[in-house]
């Protein structure tokens, strides 16, 4: 699912609480893809996510930002995301893990499993 900055203050995490911990506003652990359509590493990793999110899509909420030219940039300011891709795993308790750069399905499945899955 494609998210903006007011989705993802419902859905995730709302910055306008101003707390320093996050907390999950959903009842699944969530995934997030942050991605531009000019950054061929971002098809690659979108095309490995949506597989991964076709075999956890019962245990995990998976959502896609678009950062292409300014489109949500007080989310990306927020976050600090200056390049792409990068993936945000939100777990229902615990940190927040936030990965850049391209990894490979196996790697994020494995990561999955160890950040969002191990309750």
């Amino acid at each position: 699912e494609i998210i903006d900055e007011t989705a993802f203050s419902l859905k995730i995490f709302d910055f306008s609480l101003d707390e320093k911990q996050w907390t999950n506003l959903g009842t699944k652990p969530i995934c997030v893809l942050f991605v531009a359509n000019w950054c061929s590493y971002c098809d690659e990793i979108q095309a490995e996510i949506e597989k991964l999110s076709e075999k956890y899509k019962e245990p995990i909420n998976f959502y896609l930002v678009d950062c292409n030219n300014e489109k949500n940039p007080k989310l990306r300011k927020r976050l600090k995301i200056i390049t792409v891709p990068v993936i945000i795993f939100v777990p229902l308790k615990g940190e927040c893990q936030l990965l850049r750069g391209l990894f490979s399905e196996n790697m994020i499945g494995y990561l999955i499993n160890d950040i969002l899955l191990k309750n």
